[in-house]
């Protein structure tokens, strides 16, 4: 069976795990610690810059949980409440969609040091997409409560962790524009129009350069 393919059976239960560490340590929704190698590997995936010194990182640690989902799991599913950012240590999972009287389509997929479920973070009520685990998966938890007591005892770990996510969400919006430009032109004939070149007279403020490097228009500085 093709874990990734949507049509070979749906996942029928989403992962049960408690947030609170003392109702399981140890196993799923233990603690993170600092030290562990997985979570070691997770953050040089993120690239979080400027790199997080030791206090930070047991303070972010300090703040997730690991939890593990089955293969053909759901992980969270579409329009269910957006409380917990998941970040994907080990495994594959993929992103599906399912629009109104249309089937279920699987629409990208997940690899270690991705980051789903940001809506929990970076505000909104439901999740937009389901997510299945295609193998068995580790991910880290972070729920919207820890989150908030992260950003008031290390905002500076609240901050950088956003952009992270900010940056992650701006590539997988390139490609999904891709993606819908490829189908315009190939099924429907429609050709984007060229995009206006940048007047050279006017050099970019601080602001436009971070923007362009979030949108990739510009060179990585």
């Amino acid at each position: 069976m093709d874990p990734y393919h949507p049509s070979q059976g749906r996942p029928s239960s989403k992962p049960q795990y408690n947030l609170q560490p003392e109702a399981n340590p140890g196993g799923t929704g233990a603690l993170v610690r600092a030290q562990d190698s997985d979570f070691r590997e997770v953050l040089d995936r993120l690239a979080i810059e400027p790199p997080l010194g030791d206090a930070e990182l047991q303070a972010l640690a300090g703040a997730l949980f690991r939890c593990t989902v089955g293969a053909n799991k759901v992980v969270f599913g579409q329009g269910e409440k957006a409380d917990t950012t998941y970040f994907l240590a080990s495994g594959l999972a993929r992103m599906e969609f399912a629009a109104p009287g249309w089937p279920v389509e699987a629409v990208g997929s997940v690899k270690p040091g991705d980051i789903i479920g940001e809506c929990a973070i970076v505000g909104g009520d439901s999740h937009i997409l389901t997510v299945v685990a295609g193998t068995e998966c580790v991910f880290f938890a972070l729920g919207t409560a820890q989150f908030a007591e992260l950003t008031r005892s290390s905002p500076g770990v609240a901050v950088r962790l956003l952009a992270v996510t900010a940056m992650q969400q701006v590539r997988r919006l390139r490609a999904d524009a891709r993606k819908v430009g490829q189908f315009a032109a190939g099924v429907l004939g429609i050709v984007a129009p060229a995009a206006a070149a940048a007047d050279p007279a006017v050099a970019p403020t601080a602001l436009g350069r971070l923007f362009q490097r979030f949108s990739g228009s510009g060179k990585d500085e």
